[in-house]
């Protein structure tokens, strides 16, 4: 790998008119964007193995560069064009050597699609916590530890041998995830955006009556979807709606899921999706971790009003409440109250709070339901179940 970002112009000061003009004097004619991410990938072990200088190409990106018929500008040297290309291909350019391994290493992987790979690059994802692929790093995999075990076994294997046979096999293997990817590829699904408030109906009172084992991801974006109807704005103002479910609290402050605060009636309600069973013990961690993010709005309110004004509640929407006896706590100088009401129920009261018309139910649905589960990192299966849950019958 050091070898290779060797030969990218991507220091600071390197970034002059000439380098720019090697930019933009380049031409895609010839190879498309999608061919040119293919053969880069293809070629990738080819001129990963080149120790070569800065002004040297390697005679992989010498194929590319032929195949695109893109040639080096007068006076500029091949390495910058080098740089160009990478540019060319992936629609940007990264002056740093971290960001330079980044695009080196989601080249090869830019060929596979969200449904294979929903957890991003395989390569970033695996190895940003260590410097070196052993046995130990695949002990400590415990959701996949045999594959990783085999990962690491093909590595140390292809690593012993020489240069000619390393790279015949793998080629092979590159041509196996190629067919690979061509068999197991689903048809994708589209989520179109709901025209009908009984498809929406008909959705949520599913999710309401039983889980999705979708780990919450259709939940979360139910209770966006609750949420913004029965807090509407302007008066109430919104935080992580549309969040992923992994997505931190502290990243924006919220103290759940998604949470809306009420200025004039200095009320702040949060609401925190939970899918399957609630116990004390999720409920106690959660107010554990609110406290890290509690001081910030404290400052907040305090600014506003005298903190004895505020009331704050923790509202758990679930399926079942598995709890033993009540729960609540006081963090601060503001008491926090917690509730806990089903989907079902949520959904009743909300329906009869709204103000809201048909077309604009629809528009918040779409927003908040449809369009983050239409993107490319939710997974396949869970599409899938969205589009069932959608579909009378």
């Amino acid at each position: 790998m050091q070898n290779s970002l060797s030969l990218l112009p991507l220091s600071p000061e390197e970034l002059d008119s000439g380098t720019l003009t090697a930019l933009g004097s380049l031409s895609m004619e010839g190879l498309t964007h999608d061919e040119g991410m293919l053969k880069l990938g293809q070629d990738f072990d080819a001129w990963l193995d080149h120790g070569t200088r800065r002004d040297q190409l390697p005679r992989g990106l010498e194929l590319v560069l032929s195949a695109a018929r893109w040639s080096a500008p007068a006076g500029q040297t091949k390495g910058r064009c080098y740089g160009a290309l990478i540019t060319k291909i992936t629609g940007r350019f990264t002056p740093t050597r971290r960001g330079a391994a980044m695009v080196l290493s989601n080249l090869p992987f830019s060929v596979f699609p969200p449904s294979l790979a929903p957890g991003g690059n395989p390569i970033l994802n695996n190895f940003k916590a260590v410097d070196r692929m052993g046995m130990d790093w695949a002990e400590s995999r415990e959701d996949t530890r045999d594959q990783a075990r085999a990962l690491v076994i093909i590595v140390h294997g292809l690593s012993s041998l020489a240069y000619s046979p390393r790279r015949q096999m793998s080629s092979l293997i590159r041509k196996s995830l190629t067919r690979f990817i061509q068999i197991k590829v689903p048809a994708r699904i589209h989520l179109a955006n709901q025209t009908d408030v009984t498809a929406v109906a008909r959705f949520v009172n599913r999710v309401a009556a039983e889980p999705t084992n979708t780990r919450g991801v259709i939940e979360q974006r139910v209770v966006d979807f609750l949420g913004s109807l029965e807090f509407p704005p302007p008066q109430w103002r919104a935080r992580g709606l549309g969040d992923p479910v992994h997505a931190t609290n502290s990243s924006s402050g919220k103290l759940g899921d998604c949470d809306f605060q009420h200025i004039s009636d200095r009320r702040c309600v949060a609401l925190e999706a939970h899918a399957g069973r609630l116990t004390n013990v999720y409920v106690t961690e959660h107010l554990r971790t609110l406290e890290l993010n509690l001081p910030h709005r404290l400052k907040e309110w305090d600014q506003i009003s005298g903190l004895a004004d505020w009331t704050v509640t923790v509202r758990f929407v679930v399926h079942e409440d598995a709890r033993s006896g009540e729960a609540s706590t006081i963090t601060g100088d503001i008491p926090i109250g917690v509730e806990v009401v089903s989907y079902q129920d949520y959904c009743q009261t909300v329906v009869l709070k709204s103000g809201f018309s048909p077309l604009e139910t629809l528009e918040l649905f779409n927003r908040w339901v449809i369009a983050p589960l239409e993107a490319n990192n939710t997974p396949h299966a869970t599409k899938a179940l969205v589009a069932a849950l959608l579909v009378d019958g």
